[in-house]
């Protein structure tokens, strides 16, 4: 399929590319309830899915929650597919990481990359509320990817040293977010 891959700006093991499937059926049931439908199983929500709007959806979407943490701000990625619902072929048969893991890929010459303050284009979009949220509840910002459980010591630790780090002793802000994103 592919000779060569680029990947700019994000991987597979970032922590905002990939959900389990159970987030992601909760997801689609709030999605359904969002656009004023409420089913009991995969199949009704699947229809209607395929039957709405691409303009209700893509307006609904960001009023989707996730359930992990506060940085996970992207509700629809890709999930494990044991099945389609058209028959086809399924894409993501095993999460990324079992997939590299397993070395059941075709590899290809792969380069990577980001850019510098690459998050500043999203800073724009961020809610003032959001920055409340911030400011209370730091350590809910965390990336998921450093398998720290939420109220532990270690967890809070982190936090503690990752805002001291960024903010100093200064509220995180709009105003002072930049030094967080380069």
């Amino acid at each position: 399929m592919f000779q060569r891959a680029i990947s700019q700006s994000g991987s597979v093991l970032n922590p905002w590319a990939y959900v389990d499937t159970a987030s992601a059926q909760i997801r689609a049931r709030q999605l359904t309830r969002l656009l004023g439908y409420s089913a009991g199983d995969n199949d009704n929500i699947y229809n209607f899915l395929m039957g709405a709007s691409a303009e209700n959806i893509t307006l609904q979407q960001s009023n989707v929650t996730t359930e992990r943490r506060a940085s996970e701000s992207l509700a629809f990625v890709p999930t494990v597919e044991r099945e389609t619902g058209s028959g086809g072929e399924v894409f993501l048969p095993a999460t990324p990481l079992e997939i590299l893991k397993s070395g059941n890929f075709t590899r290809v010459p792969y380069i990577t990359g980001f850019c510098s303050a690459e998050g500043k284009g999203l800073v724009s979009t961020i809610p003032p509320n959001t920055w409340d949220q911030v400011n209370n509840d730091f350590e809910g910002f965390l990336p998921y990817d450093l398998n720290l459980t939420i109220g532990t010591t270690e967890s809070q630790h982190a936090a503690a040293l990752v805002k001291k780090t960024y903010f100093g002793n200064e509220t995180a802000s709009i105003a002072n977010v930049e030094q967080y994103i380069k």
